[in-house]
């Protein structure tokens, strides 16, 4: 039942982008876990802002709505925050 809680706000909005609920997020829980591992934490502010980190990175080596991108690294945290900003 959480998990249908915690998802509802994003159903109702189906337009939304999912980065956008992350900034939210970060706004709203800034230093709670967003992401865990064994190894690492990273915090919704975190995670917005490595991901607007990768998101510029991307801009910046001219890559474009549609191209691919391959990420080759083991699961973790970061993987997350590049997979958004790219």
């Amino acid at each position: 039942m959480r998990a249908l809680e915690l998802t509802a706000p994003i159903a109702s909005h189906p337009h939304r982008l999912l980065f956008n609920v992350i900034e939210d997020l970060a706004e709203t829980h800034g230093d709670a876990p967003a992401l865990l591992s064994e190894r690492e934490r990273l915090t919704y502010r975190g995670l917005a802002e490595r991901s607007n980190r990768y998101a510029r990175w991307a801009l910046e080596q001219g890559l474009a709505k549609g191209e691919t991108v391959c990420l080759l690294m083991p699961n973790r945290p970061e993987y997350m925050a590049i997979w958004l900003g790219v």
